[in-house]
C-alpha cells in the first residue's frame, strides 16, 4: 500500500499531524505500537496547563495565540470539550523569571493581564498566603486542556478524513526506496487485517474510560456489568423494530455500566446524581453530545421517564430524544431483571410479534426469578410505548 505520509507514533504530536494532513487530502498512514491515548508517552493524564503570557520567551506568544484558535476549532469539529479557561496566576518576586518573563510577554503582545501586590492576592484568593514581597501576574485566558481527550479527538478526525490508523503496530525498520520510504511493521509480518482497526480502537478508548468511572463510583460493578449484558441481548432481539445501529448499542452498554455511579453521592435520587457524575467526568473518546446521551440513558433507568419538562431532555433534537427514550426503556427492563443483584437471570431472548413482545428470562440453574419478573413487569411501560406493542415477561 502506498501513502503520502507515514506517521510513527500517534500521541499528541502524531495525532495532530494525522488529523491535519488527512484534512488536507493526504493519504496518511499512522502507526502506533500502543493503544490510542495511551499512558506510555508524554500526552496522558487528565489535564495540562495552557497560557499565553509565556514567561520562557515572548517569541512563543504568536504560536500560542494560533494554538488557542486551533483548540477551539478542534472542539468544534470533534464535538468534544477540550479546553477550559480558568485564569492563571504567576506568583513570585517581581524580578523572578516567572513573573518578569510573563509580564514581558503580556506587554509585548498586549495580552489581557493584571499585576497584583501580595495583599491583593490574599484578598482575592484567601487560600493563598504569598510572601510580603511577592507579586503576581493574573492572566484571565490561562487554563487547562485535556490531553487524552484531545488525542482521541484528533484520531477521530483523522479517521473521518480518511487516515489509516493502526494500533498495536511496531515499526521494525524503514529504508529509502526510490523517491519514497519502505516501512516494515510487526503487524505486516503477522499478516493481520486492519481494515477498521482505527475506529474499533477509538471505541476502546471510551470503553476503558467508562469502565474506570464505573469502578471508581459503583459499589457493585459486577451487577452493572451483568445488566449491560442483559440490556445488550434485549437490544439485539428488538433491533428489527427499533432500527437502531451498533453505535446506539454502545450507548446502551455505557448507560448500563454507569447507571449506578450516582451512588457515590447518595442512594436517594442516585439516578439524578448519576447524570451529573457522568456529565462532569472525563470520558475520553466521546463527544460532548455522546456523553449527554449516555448520561440521560443512565438518568432514566429508574423513577421518572423522559419528559419535555426536563430541560436536558428537551434540549436534545427529536431523533436523540427518541434514542434516549428507546434505550432507557430497554435499560429499565434489563436492570429489573437483576433486581436481587445475584445474576439469577442468566440471559434473555425475545420474540417480536405484530402486537406484542414476549421476553423470555432464562434463569440460572435452580434460580427462582419471581422477584425479577415482578420488577420487570413493573418497569415495562416505557418499552411498551416506544415499541407500540404489549410486553410480556416469562421464564425461559
Amino acid at each position: 500500500m502506498r501513502y503520502d505520509v507515514v506517521i510513527a507514533g500517534l500521541g499528541g504530536m502524531g495525532s495532530a499531524a494525522a488529523a491535519a494532513l488527512a484534512r488536507r487530502g493526504r493519504r496518511v498512514l499512522g502507526l502506533e505500537r500502543h493503544w490510542p491515548a495511551h499512558d506510555r508517552g508524554s500526552s496522558h493524564g487528565a489535564s495540562r496547563v495552557i497560557r499565553q503570557a509565556y514567561f520562557e520567551d515572548p517569541s512563543y506568544v504568536p504560536l500560542l495565540l494560533e494554538a488557542y484558535t486551533l483548540w477551539r476549532r478542534l472542539e468544534r469539529d470533534s464535538g468534544s470539550a477540550l479546553q477550559t479557561e480558568t485564569g492563571g496566576l504567576m506568583i513570585g518576586p517581581a524580578a523572578s523569571q516567572t513573573v518578569a518573563g510573563a509580564l514581558a510577554s503580556a506587554e509585548r503582545w498586549n495580552l489581557p493581564h493584571e499585576l497584583l501586590e501580595a495583599p491583593d492576592i490574599a484578598r482575592r484568593w484567601p487560600t493563598m498566603t504569598p510572601a510580603s514581597g511577592d507579586v503576581a501576574l493574573f492572566e484571565p485566558r490561562a487554563g487547562f486542556v485535556r490531553p487524552e481527550a484531545t488525542v482521541a479527538a484528533q484520531l477521530k478526525l483523522a479517521v473521518l478524513h480518511g487516515a489509516d490508523l493502526r494500533f498495536g503496530t511496531t515499526i521494525e525498520s524503514w529504508r529509502p526506496a526510490g523517491d519514497g520510504v519502505l516501512v516494515d511493521t510487526l503487524e505486516r509480518r503477522r499478516n493481520r487485517s486492519v481494515s477498521d482497526r482505527g475506529l474499533h480502537h477509538l471505541r476502546d478508548v471510551s470503553r476503558r474510560s467508562i469502565r474506570q468511572l464505573a469502578e471508581r463510583c459503583d459499589d457493585d460493578p459486577a451487577h452493572s456489568t451483568h445488566v449491560a449484558q442483559l440490556a445488550g441481548e434485549l437490544f439485539d432481539a428488538l433491533v428489527t423494530i427499533t432500527d437502531l445501529d451498533g453505535t446506539a448499542r454502545e450507548y446502551l452498554e455505557a448507560g448500563a455500566l454507569l447507571a449506578n455511579v450516582g451512588l457515590v453521592v447518595a442512594h436517594s435520587k442516585h439516578h439524578i446524581h448519576a447524570y451529573y457524575v457522568i456529565r462532569n467526568s472525563e470520558l475520553a473518546g466521546l463527544t460532548d453530545l455522546e456523553i449527554e446521551i449516555i448520561a440521560q440513558i443512565a438518568r432514566y433507568h429508574r423513577k421518572s421517564e423522559p419528559k419535555p419538562s426536563h430541560a436536558e431532555f428537551a434540549a436534545l433534537d427529536a431523533d436523540d430524544q427518541q434514542l434516549v427514550r428507546t434505550l432507557a426503556a430497554i435499560l429499565r427492563v434489563a436492570i429489573s431483571l437483576d433486581r436481587t443483584h445475584q445474576g439469577l437471570v442468566r440471559s434473555v431472548r425475545a420474540e417480536v410479534q405484530p402486537k406484542r413482545i414476549i421476553v423470555f428470562a432464562i434463569p440460572a440453574t435452580g434460580a427462582d426469578i419471581g422477584l425479577e419478573l415482578y420488577a420487570a413487569n413493573e418497569r415495562k411501560d416505557l418499552l411498551e410505548r416506544v415499541t407500540g406493542r404489549r410486553v410480556e415477561l416469562l421464564p425461559g
